[in-house]
């Protein structure tokens, strides 16, 4: 699911930079940040920041569980798992 959208994140900020400087859009993204407080790239980064924050979670999870406990095991595959995704996102942003 990420990968397209990371993969073409670079002609996406480029598609809404020459968005912005078209009068009637930079008027529709002006009045978006002014009603939210967050212009149109912090929406679009979101999608991005999320794998991160999951790997830190899960993370915190694991270190919190008593490894005794059912799902310790459980948590600790989903680490991996989200730690691999983490890899290829960030291999797409660089």
């Amino acid at each position: 699911v990420y990968e397209p959208y990371l993969a073409g994140w670079t002609k996406l900020q480029e598609a809404v930079q020459r968005l912005k400087e078209k009068s009637k859009y930079s008027k529709f993204f002006n009045k978006q940040q002014q009603l939210t407080g967050l212009g149109i790239s912090s929406y679009l980064i979101m999608p991005i920041q999320r794998v991160p924050r999951y790997v830190l979670l899960i993370r915190e999870l694991v270190k919190k569980t008593d490894p005794d406990h059912p799902e310790y095991e459980s948590l600790q595959k989903a680490l991996k798992s989200i730690q691999k995704i983490a890899k290829v996102c960030d291999s797409h942003i660089k």
